[in-house]
This record gives structure tokens, C-alpha cells and sequence, in this order.
């Protein structure tokens, strides 16, 4: 502007000049108060907030018990997937218990295509005797700090129930552990969506190692010189729920020392020793 401008020109170009700047800030101010305001599901998501690698895969059988609180009337196979869980973000994130915030997917094998997966639960991974079962997953938030890595514990239960079975007979654990890896054979993935931090969370299952149990699972039971040579220790017990003492009380029935006998090939005569050797409690003989 020349120096020889009126006073009211400068005026004027001085005015303008604030209105624009004002108006600038005004325009980006009101942007990030409409991008805050507006609902989560007009977000895009985030799927670079929350990462997860698998790291272990097994499969648990459990029995119906009559003396627990927290039992189901047929056998069921567990099948649980654990992850390393990692916060790439610099702040806390906590992930919602199951059926809350967070929605689960499961992604097919086949056709990479999303279905419910409302039947997922996780939990924290424990440091000692950790023993699935469904009641173990509580309503508990999961907190990941910044930069860190958690191990999560996600499980689908699914209850043995085969009609061609005579008389309903119960399942070995070998048949129970098979049933579950059949079940959850088409998984390839899972997907959580946080309703309230809009982040997608992928859960890739790891191919190479669910053969792996695969592998070991189907290992044939090798006897060596009458001694029981499996890697469980007891198998009357193979989760170890079980102490030394507590056996003593816990007395085995007939069907219970058959599907042993069954499973690992032995006689029931041997079946009975071995439980006697264990400290069970076990039926007289007629």
C-alpha cells in the first residue's frame, strides 16, 4: 500500500486483513468441533491403533461335574487362541470385556467373509495354572499401556453333542480335542470392533501353528514296558485341576476308568492300577 495512503484506506486494508485471519481461524476452529462432533460411526476406523500376533493355540476338553458350580450338561471343547496384544499409541487404551463396547467378528478361511462372533471371550493370559474354561472369563477390562504388549487369552466353547454316538456315550479326550479343531476349522481370523474408540482390531490366526497341535494331538499313545509314557503326567487328571491330596477324596467311576482304559490303549485292569498308584479312590471290584 502506498505511504501516501489516506488514513481510511489503511484503515480499511487493515480491517480486512484481520477479518480474513479471523475468519481462517474461525473456519478451523469449527472444523475440528464438527469432526468431534460427529457420531463414531461416520469415523473412519483405526486399524494401526491396536496390533495383535498370534503366539499359541490348544485345544481344552472339559466333563460336566455335578459337584461344580459352573458346569454344563454335555462335554465341551475349548479351543483358545493367544495373542500378543501390543497399545501402539502413547496413551491407555482399554479394551472392553466381552459383549460390552467392543463388537467380535470371526473371519471364515474360505471366503474371508465376516460372521457374529458373539460366542468370543478373552481374558488376560495368567503366569500360573491357567486352566480355560468358560466361566474364567469374567467381565474384566484388559488395560494395555502405551507401547505395550499384553497376552490375551480368546476362547470359543463348543458343547459335544453326537447324536450318532450309542447311547449317547461320552467322548475320550481325544475325541473331544478333535471335535473342537474340527469346529474351528474355517477360522481364519477374528475382528474387534471398539464402538467407542472406532478401532478395529485384527486377530490373525497363525496357520503353522495350529498345525503344529495339530500334529501333536494326533501323535499316537506309545506304552513302553506296561508304564504310561504320554506326556500328561496323570490321566485321570491331564489339566492337573487336581492335588495330591484332593485325589485321595475324589473317587473315579467305572466309565471314568474305561475312557482311559480306551484312550490310551491299555486294559481296564491297567487303567485301575495306575488310577490306585495315583491315590484315587476307586470302585471295589465285585
Amino acid at each position: 500500500m502506498p505511504v501516501n495512503a489516506s488514513p481510511w484506506k489503511r484503515f480499511i486494508v487493515a480491517a480486512f486483513s484481520v477479518g480474513v485471519g479471523f475468519g481462517l481461524i474461525l473456519v478451523i476452529v469449527g472444523y475440528f468441533v464438527w469432526r468431534g462432533s460427529r457420531p463414531a460411526s461416520l469415523l473412519p476406523w483405526n486399524k494401526s491403533a491396536i496390533k495383535a500376533s498370534m503366539v499359541n493355540f490348544d485345544v481344552l476338553g472339559f466333563y460336566p461335574d455335578p459337584g461344580a458350580e459352573h458346569t454344563g450338561p454335555f462335554p465341551e471343547a475349548d479351543v483358545s487362541y493367544e495373542f500378543d496384544v501390543q497399545n501402539t499409541t502413547n496413551t491407555d487404551y482399554v479394551l472392553a470385556p466381552p459383549r460390552k463396547s467392543v463388537i467380535a467378528m470371526q473371519k471364515l478361511k474360505s471366503s474371508g467373509a465376516l460372521i457374529d462372533g458373539s460366542g468370543l471371550v478373552w481374558r488376560t493370559l495368567k503366569g500360573t495354572e491357567d486352566v480355560g474354561g468358560s466361566e474364567a472369563y469374567i467381565d474384566k477390562p484388559i488395560l494395555l499401556p502405551p507401547g505395550q504388549a499384553v497376552r490375551v487369552v480368546f476362547m470359543l466353547s463348543y458343547q459335544f453333542f453326537d447324536t450318532s454316538a450309542a447311547n449317547n456315550k461320552t467322548p475320550t479326550e481325544g475325541q473331544l480335542n478333535q471335535f473342537g479343531r474340527d469346529q474351528s476349522k474355517d477360522i481364519g481370523g477374528f475382528v474387534l470392533l471398539d464402538q467407542v474408540n472406532h478401532y478395529q482390531i485384527e486377530l490373525p490366526i497363525d496357520e503353522t501353528k495350529v498345525t503344529a497341535t495339530n500334529q501333536i494331538a494326533k501323535s499316537p499313545v506309545k506304552i513302553s514296558e506296561g508304564e504310561w509314557t504320554k506326556s500328561v503326567k496323570d490321566p485321570f487328571d491331564p489339566l492337573d485341576l487336581f492335588k495330591p491330596k484332593e485325589k485321595a477324596g475324589h473317587e473315579l467311576t467305572q466309565a471314568a476308568i474305561t475312557q482311559v482304559a480306551t484312550e490310551y490303549g491299555v486294559s481296564y485292569a491297567e487303567a485301575l492300577e495306575k488310577a490306585k498308584s495315583l491315590g484315587y479312590k476307586v470302585p471295589q471290584t465285585q
